[in-house]
């Protein structure tokens, strides 16, 4: 599943089953968020418009993580989307177990 991920109000990249990027932010209030991207419809899956948001305040030198999860029980009844904050050693581990993503402006 591909999960695109925004930042105050345009996109910034996209992870592709389980991976990771990072992009720049500078010092201030932003907004992110996850937005579900399905790469095939189901048959009788109707897919809704799902985004989990997220705020935070950049301070200048400092590192913020954050996770994202697809989780799909029942693609008829579509996937639940989380984003949320997690801690320098958790990413330090999730950073360490996942391939590293690229993502390409589309033309």
């Amino acid at each position: 599943m591909t999960a695109r991920i925004g930042l105050d109000g345009a996109w910034v990249g996209a992870n592709h089953g389980d991976s990771w990027f990072s992009f720049l932010a500078e010092p201030g209030e932003h907004h992110l968020c996850a937005n579900w991207q399905p790469a095939a419809l189901v048959e009788g899956f109707v897919p809704a418009k799902l985004v989990s948001p997220a705020g935070f305040r950049a301070e200048a030198g400092n590192v913020y993580y954050f996770r994202v999860r697809i989780e799909a029980p029942d693609l008829k009844q579509g996937p639940l989307i989380d984003m949320e904050p997690v801690s320098k050693d958790e990413a330090e581990f999730l950073i360490a177990s996942y391939p590293f993503s690229t993502s390409h402006p589309k033309k």
